[in-house]
Order: structure tokens, then sequence, then C-alpha cells
């Protein structure tokens, strides 16, 4: 039995569980990273958007849509599994 650090435990599991959990966690951070490249997608766009338009109101818009992706971005950096 080996000591998981993965769930930060004392808690001894079987290799087969490790194995399982570990490709879990490479999968979730596939997902993340799926997520993450979409939401800089989306922020480039909106870049693109809030620089073209010329209403104040609509910009103020655009930058807290920008804002709101961004800390989207951050939350899902943060659940990214670290080896």
């Amino acid at each position: 039995m080996a000591k998981c650090a993965i769930l930060n435990t004392k808690v001894n599991f079987s290799t087969k569980v490790l194995e399982a959990l570990e490709e879990l966690q490479n999968d979730n951070n596939d997902a993340i990273s799926m997520y993450v490249d979409h939401l800089d997608k989306v922020s480039d766009l909106l870049f693109k958007i809030g620089g073209d338009m010329s209403e104040d109101e609509s910009k103020n818009e655009i930058f807290q849509m920008l804002h709101e992706n961004h800390m989207l971005r951050k939350d899902l950096d943060s659940l990214r599994a670290t080896k």
C-alpha cells in the first residue's frame, strides 16, 4: 500500500486506486486546459470588440466581461491538479 499525496491524507491506498486517481487528475487537467484555451479565445475577441467600440458605456460592459472571464480562468487554474 502506498501513501496518497494526491488527497493529502495519511490513509493508505492500493496502487490500483492511486493509478485511477492519477488518471482522473490527468483527465481533469486536460478538460481544464481546454476550457482555459476557450476562455483565452473569448478574451481575445472581447479585447478586439472593446477596442472597436466608441461608446464608453459599451466599453465598460466589455471590460466587465473581460474581468469576469479572467476571474473564471483564475478559478479554473486553481483547480488544476499538481504532481
